[in-house]
C-alpha cells in the first residue's frame, strides 16, 4: 500500500471502530451528554468524543490500534517528522491537543483477515484512561515530561540509543525511521492501562452483523 492507500484504509477503519463504541461503549451506564465531534479543528485539538459521566466533563481522544491484532502493548506517540522534516511532538506531549482522556482499543480477533466492515470485528478490548494518570504513570517509572523529551531527542541523534526493556522497566521505545513520518513512541503494556483505565470493558461482536 501506498501512503494515501494507508491513510484512507485508516479511516475507514476507524469509522467502523467508531460505530462500536457509540453502540457498545459510549452507551455504559454512567454516561450521559455523549457527542460525537465531528469539527476539524477541534478534532486536530484531539477531540474525538464529548460526554460526561458522575458530573466531570470528558473530551476523548480515540487511539484504535486496527493494524495489529492481538496486541499486548500500546504506543504513546513523543515526536514525529511533519513537514519539511521538522520534528514536531507527538499527541502525549502536543500541548494543543486539549483532550483529558483516551480511549484505547485492541482488536483481539477478526473474522477476516483485513476491516472490510463491522462484521469483520469480532472482539476488542476498550480502556478510558486519563491523560494525566498516563503521564504520573511514566514520571513514577523515571520518565518525567522533562525526561521525555530529552530521551526522544536522544533517540533521534543517536543510533545507539537504549530503547529499554519492557519486561524489566515496564515500558520501551520504539523509532519508525522505515515510515515516512519516523515516529518515536513510548510502549507501555496492555495490562497497564488495563489498570489505569476508569472504564474498561471487553467487547465480544459475533453479533457484528447485526449491529
Amino acid at each position: 500500500m501506498i501512503d494515501l492507500e494507508k491513510r484512507k484504509y485508516d479511516e475507514h477503519c476507524e469509522k467502523i471502530i467508531s460505530s462500536i463504541l457509540d453502540e457498545h461503549f459510549y452507551t455504559e451506564p454512567g454516561i450521559t451528554l455523549f457527542e460525537r465531534v465531528t469539527n476539524k479543528q477541534l478534532q486536530i485539538n484531539g477531540i474525538d468524543t464529548l460526554f460526561s459521566l458522575n458530573g466531570q466533563n470528558y473530551t476523548v481522544d480515540e487511539k484504535a490500534a486496527v493494524r495489529w491484532v492481538g496486541l499486548k502493548t500500546f504506543a504513546l506517540e513523543l515526536s514525529f517528522l511533519g513537514r519539511n522534516d521538522q520534528v514536531r511532538n507527538g499527541w502525549l506531549l502536543d500541548k494543543k491537543k486539549v483532550n483529558n482522556y483516551f480511549v484505547f482499543v485492541w482488536i483481539n480477533k477478526l473474522n477476516h483477515k483485513i476491516i472490510q466492515d463491522v462484521s469483520s470485528i469480532n472482539n476488542i478490548d476498550v480502556a478510558l484512561v486519563s491523560k494525566e494518570k498516563i503521564l504520573n504513570h511514566l514520571s513514577s517509572l523515571g520518565w518525567t515530561i522533562e525526561k521525555l523529551h530529552e530521551k526522544d531527542f536522544q533517540i533521534r541523534n543517536d543510533n545507539n540509543a537504549n530503547m529499554g526493556d519492557i519486561e524489566k522497566n515496564g515500558c520501551k521505545f520504539s523509532y519508525s525511521k522505515q515510515l515516512k513520518e519516523q515516529p518515536i513512541n513510548i510502549l507501555l503494556p496492555k495490562e497497564t492501562y488495563i489498570k489505569l483505565a476508569e472504564i474498561y470493558k471487553n467487547i465480544k461482536l459475533n453479533y457484528a452483523t447485526h449491529i
